[in-house]
């Protein structure tokens, strides 16, 4: 069954040792004993496996390369959406047709048929649960389903056969697949820890290294260090880059000859493979634009005992629970009045806190980047929610930031006794299932919710005590702190001018956000800025921007 010596890394399929290891004692083990042996044992064989992972990480490549390494017939690949027909009934007949050679071959061999592998990528896109979808949609899918079932572990199931079925999406499958008897294991292909990636790196570069084209200060270790969360598709992609600034270097070289023959061979160096992981970063990374989008004006950072660094701190420990393993998932909810900073707070302590995998999820965002037929807002927005989950739990240490909660789950703020009328109840009941969901064995999540009204998150279920582990409150400036802020921006030259522009204001305290984006604006349409904001200058920019109070 087992070719000699076969491997992953053989076929040119790194990182995935483990899974290799788990496939071949689940799958292949029970089919390379005798026929009499595995009857006397009554071995029942794994016709079904599912491959489920990230994009990139080799599912597809895996799949490919069972053919190659077992004594099967090869392997026939299909993309799951090419069995669905626009005839009634064609696509059950597509799903029965992959079975013919096996189903011919069991008839005349028996138990001495040569093994049979079916390969649907893309599997979720016609196997989804059934009852999902459009009504016309819902039955070609469900006959569908049922169709592979029977094939399965029907009346005629047969042992010759082998069922491989990749996604990215396992939650989108109908649960009756993945029971005992049909895609009953399940591997993980996820993203490579640093010696998967170290050795798919030597596999991309293996070639130029035989050749001499690989520079001696190459060092995979480091890079493999250096490429967190990097899937295998892009580690390929950072060869791939990094050999472009040679060959750019080599054509530079080039045209001081005469002929490009008589310039030195291009030899990839460390500093290429620098410059590339600027230029491909991944997929499964921090999502530095967007947090740096939520403080547009930075992050002003006040003196040590006010409540601002007190709530940074704090945010900061839970970081640090998570990197040292003394937890592996914290929830916090970081509340304050609409403006104080809380999520430019959220913002910074992601960034800092250098996880690999950092993701937002603002509602006008997810709302405003869906693709057309994606349903209600309450289906846009909690499908968001499970895929930012479900990615988040991919990585060893990731950070979620939702914003604006009831903006999310479509509330006014309501701190009294009246009934709220929730627009979104799909989503507010998954961000609170998902927030109480534990992390699987080895991965670590910090989640901040960021609101402008707690009681009414408290009315909803997702208040402290609930599935909120702690919660930090960001309270607007008072007057010194908003002078002091003031002086820090450069709009004034001195503490008695930033103290009249705050006093002008006749607030009794001052939220942070209006009062960067004030001084900015009136810094920007100052005729002298250098020698400070104009009291003229000043007002004019407030009441614009909605700070002056009323």
């Amino acid at each position: 069954m087992m070719r000699d010596g076969s491997s992953f890394v053989e076929h040119g399929v790194g990182g995935l040792d483990k899974e290799f290891a788990n496939i071949f004692r689940r799958v292949f083990a029970s089919r390379m004993v005798d026929a009499n042996i595995a009857r006397r044992l009554k071995l029942q064989h794994v016709r079904g496996v599912l491959l489920y992972g990230p994009p990139g990480t080799g599912k597809t490549l895996v799949a490919r390369q069972l053919g190659n390494m077992l004594n099967a017939h090869k392997p026939k690949i299909v993309n799951g959406p090419e069995i669905l027909q626009k005839f009634v009934g064609q696509s059950e007949e597509n799903v029965r047709m992959l079975f013919e050679d096996a189903e011919k071959e069991a008839k005349l061999r028996g138990d001495k048929s040569k093994l049979h592998i079916i390969v649907f990528d893309e599997i979720d896109a016609v196997m989804k649960a059934r009852g999902t979808g459009g009504e016309t949609a819902s039955i070609v899918h469900d006959n569908v389903v049922n169709q592979l079932l029977t094939k399965l572990d029907g009346m005629h199931a047969l042992n010759n056969i082998l069922i491989v079925g990749i996604t990215n999406r396992r939650d989108l499958l109908d649960p009756a697949l993945l029971r005992p008897g049909r895609l009953e294991l399940q591997v993980e292909v996820g993203l490579p820890d640093a010696t998967g990636r170290q050795q798919i790196l030597k596999i991309h570069t293996d070639s130029m290294a035989s050749e001499g084209l690989l520079g001696p200060c190459v060092n995979l270790e480091e890079l493999a260090k250096s490429t967190v969360n990097y899937s295998g598709a892009e580690l390929k992609g950072l060869v791939t880059a990094a050999t472009s600034y040679s060959l750019t270097r080599h054509i530079k070289k080039s045209a001081e000859f005469d002929q490009a023959e008589s310039a030195e061979a291009p030899v990839v160096l460390m500093e290429d493979f620098l410059n590339a992981l600027e230029e491909v970063p991944p997929a499964m990374g921090a999502d530095a634009a967007t947090l740096e989008a939520m403080r547009p004006d930075g992050y002003v950072t006040l003196e040590s005992q006010s409540e601002h660094v007190v709530a940074e701190n704090q945010l900061k420990s839970f970081v640090k629970a998570l990197q040292d393993g003394a937890t592996d998932h914290m929830t916090c909810m970081v509340s304050g009045p609409t403006g104080s900073g809380k999520t430019a707070l959220a913002a910074t302590v992601a960034l800092a806190s250098e996880f690999p995998y950092v993701k937002v999820v603002k509602p006008d965002t997810v709302i405003a980047n869906a693709p057309g037929g994606s349903g209600s807002t309450d289906d846009v927005l909690t499908a968001a929610l499970k895929a930012s989950f479900e990615d988040a739990l991919k990585s060893t240490l990731s950070c979620l930031v939702v914003d604006s909660v009831e903006t999310l789950v479509g509330v006014a703020p309501a701190d009294g006794s009246e009934s709220l009328n929730v627009a979104h109840p799909k989503a507010l009941a998954t961000l609170s299932a998902l927030l109480q969901r534990k992390p699987p064995p080895g991965r670590h999540l910090l989640v901040m919710l960021t609101t402008s009204s707690p009681k009414t998150l408290k009315r909803l279920g997702l208040g402290a005590g609930g599935v909120i582990d702690a919660a930090v409150e960001i309270p607007a400036l008072s007057l010194e702190q908003a002078s002091s802020v003031l002086l820090s921006t450069g709009a004034f030259k001195d503490e008695s001018a930033a103290r009249e522009a705050v006093d002008f204001l006749k607030r009794p305290s001052v939220p942070i956000k209006p009062l960067l984006s004030t001084a900015r604006l009136a810094r920007a349409t100052s005729p002298n800025a250098e020698s400070g904001v104009a009291a003229d200058v000043w007002r004019r920019c407030a009441e614009r921007t909605e700070l002056l109070a009323a």
